[in-house]
């Protein structure tokens, strides 16, 4: 393994990387037909990957196109995107769009466990998926905005039930199907895999868990980052990280992200130091100076990487900062309209250099590339001053540019726009969107439950859905429910 510390290492190449690379850069007949082979096989949604009961390491082919632009063949770290894998759909289909009018939440009684109902004021229909009275705790929720909770191909979904871990479900029709055999550092430091609808990622913390592999029962001691194949049940350590964090917990960070959509780049921390690993390399990169808590969160083409207000390399080398009036608000990474990367985020304050006006809004949008932004819902395009308690979720990778935001508001009554709503908004400037789709009920910490009561919505790979979680207007109990859009399509 190499340590790298910020600054003095190339970029890794795999040797597959490489035979690509060359073929695209030569006029050969191998070469087109490998290539054009290759891109067949990702028109029928396929990569050049092992099967989900194998274990070897994945290497995404849409990524491996991505480093062979540029004059000459040669790669850029300083920019980045991921190609659209999906047609387009416009998410505010069926909504009224960039509309501005209160329209007050309705009372109603809570649905039971499995059913369905209509939104009053947006029309949207709404399933609650979860039963919390049937456990203890009485809180089942979202692991957080920031992280998908449905797998690649949207089959399966995690969802975590306070005192009892994490449980998958099934992603259509929404039945429980098991509890999740994993100790990850915390509830929401769990990562499906973008490719492998199978494969999830997490750092275990337990110190004595017992794990079944391709070869056998094995016991891990902590600190292993581990792939888990839900399908047939195995484990399989990636790296032992114990040697870059002695005598600690290796976690991803505060405010974890989502890992990168190759699978190969991981954001980590361990006390005041932060580092990268990529996988394919097996190389860690550490950051310079302090961490402050957090780990650099690689965006989803896994060229770039964020950390407190800055955009590093993969050497971990600042390139740019954004215009932030406060680095520590509600985000997430994403993609924009032309799947470029993208720090998707709240702003109460005005930012410093106004590159975007004020930079004020409740979803504002900043270009990882050259640190340009926009505000997209905010009070220079007429909605209200940010509503307290706002998360936005930009996870919709199949469908780059959208994000949906929740915000509780500072009254929670919900008669006013944008309090105790979820909305949707879309990043192309030539045809700016939002639209607002549900009352999601929750208090949040101006309820009795507190912070296991916020929304923490996800957005789903496709955008089509949207789960939230709730106490249904300080009811006492969390579940989560799905918000099922007009683009759905069962």
């Amino acid at each position: 393994m190499d340590i790298v510390v910020s600054g003095h290492a190339p970029k890794p190449v795999t040797p597959l990387n490489n035979f690509i690379a060359s073929s695209l850069r030569s006029d050969s007949l191998l070469a087109t037909l490998f290539v054009s082979g290759a891109l067949l096989a990702l028109a029928h949604g396929t990569a050049f990957a092992q099967q989900d009961d194998d274990y070897g390491i994945l290497l995404y082919l849409p990524a491996i196109l991505a480093d062979t632009k540029g004059a000459g063949g040669q790669t850029s770290s300083t920019t980045s995107s991921v190609p659209a894998t999906t047609a387009r759909v416009n998410l505010c289909q069926g909504y009224r769009v960039n509309d501005r009018t209160n329209r007050p939440m309705q009372t109603r009684a809570k649905p039971a466990p499995g059913r369905t109902y209509t939104d009053p004021s947006f029309g949207s229909r709404i399933t609650r998926i979860t039963n919390a009275n049937a456990i203890p705790s009485g809180i089942i929720k979202t692991m957080y905005n920031t992280v998908q909770a449905w797998n690649a191909d949207e089959s399966r979904l995690i969802l975590w039930h306070r005192g009892d871990g994490h449980h998958m479900y099934d992603g259509k029709t929404y039945a429980h199907m098991e509890r999740l055999n994993i100790v990850p550092a915390d509830l929401e430091q769990v990562f499906w895999s973008s490719v492998r609808p199978s494969i999830l990622y997490y750092v275990n913390a337990g110190s004595s868990v017992q794990v079944s592999t391709a070869t056998g029962s094995i016991r891990l001691s902590g600190n292993e980052l581990m792939e888990y194949n839900v399908a047939t049940r195995r484990h399989r350590v990636l790296k032992r990280l114990a040697s870059a964090c002695p005598g600690g917990q290796v976690t991803a960070g505060i405010d974890v992200q989502m890992i990168a959509r190759t699978d190969d780049v991981f954001g980590l921390r361990c006390g005041d130091s932060a580092f990268t690993y990529t996988v394919s390399s097996d190389r860690v990169t550490r950051l310079g100076g302090s961490a402050a808590g957090f780990a650099p969160q690689p965006f989803p083409s896994g060229k770039l990487a964020y950390h407190r207000g800055r955009i590093l390399n993969s050497s971990m080398q600042s390139l740019r900062s954004l215009d932030l009036g406060n680095v520590s608000e509600h985000s997430n990474l994403g993609l924009l309209h032309d799947g470029s990367d993208a720090y998707f985020a709240v702003a109460f304050d005005a930012n410093s250099q106004n590159r975007c006006g004020n930079g004020i809004g409740s979803l504002v949008v900043h270009n990882a590339n050259n640190a340009s932004c926009r505000v997209l819902v905010g009070p220079q395009n007429g909605y209200p001053y940010t509503p307290s308690g706002s998360h936005p979720s930009a996870l919709a990778w199949k469908n780059p540019g959208w994000a949906v935001v929740s915000s509780i508001g500072y009254a929670v009554r919900g008669d006013s726009v944008l309090e105790q709503e979820l909305y949707l908004a879309n990043t192309d400037p030539a045809n700016p969107m939002v639209c607002r789709i549900a009352h999601h009920r929750a208090t949040g910490r101006k309820g009795s439950i507190g912070y296991f009561a916020e929304p923490h919505p996800v957005i789903s790979p496709t955008g089509t859905r949207v789960l939230f979680s709730s106490d249904w207007s300080d009811s006492g109990r969390v579940d989560v429910y799905v918000v099922e859009t007009p683009s759905y399509r069962r």
